[in-house]
């Protein structure tokens, strides 16, 4: 199971330290404390926050289309990848 910092979670899902910190105190988030570089970090699983993450509306009809368009691309993914399957079979 993949965990990144808080740092790199800003980075990788656009959302903001105070949100993840809320996040990770609410328990939202399966986060452990490892050490770190400057001392103990917040070690989260990529899994649980694009699960949190997935959960958030968007807030602009922009965000909306961004979001639509997303899972659009996913569905045609997951056809790709089916048709490769059988293709190697």
């Amino acid at each position: 199971m993949e965990r990144i910092s808080i740092s790199a979670a800003v980075r990788r899902f656009d959302v903001a330290r105070p949100t993840l910190n809320k996040w990770i105190g609410d328990g939202q988030l399966d986060a452990t404390k490892q050490p770190g570089p400057s001392g103990p970090q917040w070690m989260i699983t990529v899994e649980s926050l694009a699960r949190r993450v997935e959960q958030i509306e968007p807030r602009t009809i922009a965000g909306r289309f961004q979001l639509e368009a997303i899972r659009d691309l996913e569905r045609r993914l997951a056809v790709v990848e089916d048709r490769l399957d059988r293709l190697e079979r």
